[in-house]
């Protein structure tokens, strides 16, 4: 049994409702799992492991989330670290957008930003849900212009899966 620190960024909820049924379904492999907002979360020296979580604005995690990986970095190196991040890639794929091969891109950027700071042992890029109060005025126009549907996009046999993955590599370290 580890004890994992979940921590995630959320906007909308997206994130905080992926990284909460990751939660559950770590503890339910008899991990016990704290689950905290970024913002607030402890640091990460007090943990087996962590599951770092975050929606993609721009390409990027959020700043509050990047200072708290640096802010934590020599306690991250030490134990295994699994990250997620919740963006408009997947949903633009499974819509037939052509322009969600460049939204793809958004993963390699968060890996590589902390890859040789963290013990890294995957990154997923899970979609989101995507309504009209997301986004601001000019957001709505652009997404109305490509044709963009609103909705939860969120795949949870995809969530479920990953969380497998982590959960028998805990049992396995």
């Amino acid at each position: 049994m580890a004890v994992v620190l979940m921590a995630y960024a959320s906007r909308n909820g997206s994130t905080r409702g992926i990284a909460e049924r990751i939660a559950a379904s770590l503890d339910e492999y008899g991990n016990q799992v704290e689950v905290h907002q970024v913002g607030r979360a402890p640091d990460a020296d007090g943990y087996d492991a962590a599951v770092l979580g975050c929606g993609l604005y721009g390409g990027a995690w959020p700043t509050e989330a990047q200072a708290y990986v640096r802010r934590n970095q020599s306690a991250l190196v030490l134990r295994p670290v699994w990250l997620f991040s919740v963006g408009l890639g997947p949903a633009a794929a499974e819509q037939g957008f052509r322009f969600a091969g460049m939204l793809a891109g958004e993963a390699p950027k968060v890996v590589g930003q902390f890859r040789d700071a963290i013990d890294l042992r995957d990154h997923h890029v899970f979609a989101g849900a995507i309504e009209p109060a997301h986004l601001s005025r000019a957001g709505r126009l652009l997404y109305r212009g490509i044709r963009g549907k609103y909705g939860d996009f969120r795949n949870w046999k995809d969530v479920d899966a990953w969380s497998d993955t982590i959960a028998r590599q805990l049992a396995n370290d």
